[in-house]
């Protein structure tokens, strides 16, 4: 069994082809997400953009459930959509 201080450095993951394979597709749409954010952890794209990466209705659906689980909000209109992710900081300041 993995626990955290397995991962307290870079030098003892494993590597990113390797965690992409085994990653379901739930976990690759937010660690897409998360190498797309800016410094304020938030991300624009067009609809067209996220087209090229993910079939529109499915990066939606992992949207929602990404958001009910409280790890990002969202706002959509006719041109694409903005995202916000929320920091380690907020999430460990809930509980």
């Amino acid at each position: 069994m993995l626990i955290r201080q397995d991962f307290q450095s870079l030098e003892t993951l494993p590597p990113k082809p390797f965690l992409m394979q085994v990653m379901d597709p739930l976990t690759k749409e937010y660690c897409f997400l998360w190498d797309k954010k800016d410094s304020e952890n938030r991300i624009s794209m067009s609809w067209k953009d996220v087209s090229i990466f993910f079939n529109k209705n499915t990066f939606r659906s992992g949207l929602r459930k990404l958001n009910n689980q409280g790890l990002l909000s969202y706002q959509e209109d006719l041109e694409g959509i903005t995202i916000e992710l929320i920091g380690w900081e907020d999430i460990s300041e809930e509980e």
